[in-house]
């Protein structure tokens, strides 16, 4: 009696293991991915949209080693308002558009009804941000 219990107990567990592994791998959906050389430099990144947010990482080489990374990450604060998180350790070579106002060096607060994807593809893409 006592070994069918532990068995159950088992299975459970694995199924609730196999769950959490399930629901990681299909959260994240790769939206964009790339490369572009800039002034001698290789930019590349991966863009993946989550539930709730959009998560832009990029690396920048240089002579063929790795010189920086950022990260960008996009998500709606309000009804028409949204945050923009930069976590960079790369020369400021990236450049953004004037509709993005710098509250301070990490956040950036934006008016928009555009969704979050469209968002992105308008103002943050790579390709429009490095020239």
């Amino acid at each position: 009696m006592v070994k069918k219990r532990y068995i159950a107990i088992a299975i459970i567990f694995m199924a609730f293991i196999g769950l959490q592994i399930a629901e990681t791998t299909n959260a994240a959906k790769l939206i964009d991915s790339g490369q572009k050389k800039v002034d001698g430099d290789k930019i590349t990144w991966r863009t993946y949209q989550y539930k709730n947010y959009i998560l832009s990482k990029q690396k920048i080489y240089n002579n063929g080693k790795l010189w920086g990374t950022s990260s960008i990450k996009i998500q709606r604060f309000k009804k028409k308002i949204i945050l923009v998180t930069l976590t960079q350790r790369m020369p400021s070579i990236m450049k953004l558009p004037r509709v993005i106002k710098i509250v301070n060096k990490q956040y950036i607060y934006s008016k928009s009804s555009l969704s979050l994807r469209k968002y992105y593809f308008k103002y943050l893409n790579p390709r429009k941000m490095y020239n």
